[in-house]
């Protein structure tokens, strides 16, 4: 995710991914989902079934269906406007409570110079 719409290399690199013959799709899948990454993986996947690419893990990722907290991940990627603040608010989602604390005073810090 890099902003509105899947970079254009970002979706070739992930055509090129799934032409791997020995690609081990289980091992994929589970990486995406130990690592929370279900809705970004589904964007990017999708993106490269629409250049033409074929798998069964674009099958899976144009079915995938965004949970609600996802979906409001997903969001302040694709909005144009204020789109930096939003990002690093809708990190606190994800970022570990013990790590929260650091991150919002990064955010609310002013910058010297």
């Amino acid at each position: 995710l890099g902003g509105v719409e899947p970079r254009l290399g970002d979706v070739r690199d992930l055509a090129l991914l799934l032409e791997r013959t020995n690609l081990d799709v289980d091992r994929v899948m589970r990486t995406i989902v130990r690592w929370g990454a279900e809705a970004p993986a589904a964007v990017g996947f999708a993106a490269a079934g629409s250049i033409g690419a074929r798998h069964p893990i674009i099958d899976w990722a144009e079915a995938h269906r965004p949970r609600s907290r996802d979906r409001r991940l997903l969001a302040s990627y694709a909005d144009r406007d204020g789109r930096v603040r939003r990002q690093a608010l809708a990190s606190l989602t994800v970022v570990p409570w013990h790590d929260k604390p650091a991150l919002l005073r990064s955010l609310t810090s002013r910058r010297l110079g």
